[in-house]
């Protein structure tokens, strides 16, 4: 048998003996909780990516794998606070507290969501605080804003406003109409200031 042949064989029993060597599902979980807790996040991912491929039949691995999303989704958060992106981080930790309660992280995203809206209101940007869409139909309002995020358009509540994005989101929803049997419309744009660096925006036809 040649060497190479012999690595899938290997490295199953390495798989095996570190897993084993970790301890239960519960261990390996409790160990995930007190590393979230204390801030390393890459720890706790090794734990729970070992739970659910270790003991992938365990109870225990359902929630090790919901676990994995909220780490995820609170580094995604992180990830936009030192990119700057404050407004889209405010959105992101909440989402985490919302989706999912149960999370050890939970707390932490709800404390991490006020500061980054208090960091982007430092900034001095503006922020998107309504996003509103009159005379539109057939579209809804979830079929706008799904086109939004298909194409990327950054205008989203709770987000930074750049003026920039209001043509590109003005060509999205005229495309959408088109789609819908709609066109030769003219859509507008309505931007209302309603506070030192909050923004109210409408669009319509």
């Amino acid at each position: 048998m040649s060497k190479l042949s012999l690595l899938p064989v290997v490295f199953v029993g390495v798989v095996c003996a570190y897993g084993a060597a970790q301890g239960s599902p519960e261990e390996l979980y409790r160990s995930a909780v007190r590393h979230e807790r204390r801030g390393r996040l890459e720890e706790a991912r090794v734990n729970l990516l070992w739970l659910t491929s270790y003991y992938s039949d365990s109870p225990l691995a359902t929630r090790a794998r919901d676990e994995i999303g909220a780490l995820n989704l609170f580094e995604d958060g992180q990830a936009r606070v030192r990119d700057g992106r404050y407004g889209s981080a405010t959105v992101t930790f909440r989402a985490v507290a919302q989706v999912y309660p149960e999370s050890p992280l939970a707390k932490q995203a709800e404390a991490a969501s006020r500061s980054a809206e208090r960091k982007e209101e430092q900034s001095g940007t503006p922020i998107v605080r309504s996003l509103s869409f009159r005379n539109l139909a057939p579209l809804t309002r979830n079929q706008i804003l799904d086109r939004f995020a298909e194409r990327e358009v950054g205008l989203a509540v709770g987000q930074s406003y750049r003026p920039e994005d209001i043509d590109q989101a003005r060509k999205a929803i005229k495309d959408l109409l088109a789609e819908k049997g709609v066109s030769g419309v003219e859509v507008r744009a309505e931007v209302r200031q309603i506070s030192n660096n909050r923004v109210k925006i409408e669009f319509l036809r």
